[in-house]
């Protein structure tokens, strides 16, 4: 990681009582001694630091029978995030890319209506 500059951890949690997962990231401060605890709670984090990027329980929570979130990719810059919900469960391709600034949050291209 720290050869391509990274600031962040990138990880998944999937929290007791929630059906979908949360994207995170926390400082990245190297390599050494990275341990845990975690009890499985949305209220605890895993790392010091943490940062919920995209929460795909509250994505999913918008009355939709299905839902899936798809290739979720962070820039080289670590600011923006692309990512393509699937609300229909159609396997025809028919995703939006949506794209978020991370730093301020904002949808930069519109999100799910």
């Amino acid at each position: 990681m720290e050869k391509w500059g990274w600031k962040w951890w990138y990880y998944t949690r999937t929290n007791k009582s929630e059906s979908y997962k949360v994207y995170c990231r926390a400082s990245y401060t190297g390599d050494d001694n990275v341990e845990f605890e975690w009890d499985g709670t949305a209220e605890s984090p895993v790392l010091a630091g943490e940062e919920r990027y995209l929460n795909v329980n509250l994505l999913c929570a918008r009355d939709k029978s299905y839902c899936t979130v798809s290739s979720p990719t962070v820039t080289r810059s670590q600011r923006l995030l692309a990512y393509m919900p699937n609300v229909t469960g159609d396997e025809i391709y028919c995703y939006s890319l949506i794209v978020k600034d991370l730093e301020t949050g904002d949808a930069i291209v519109p999100t799910l209506s």
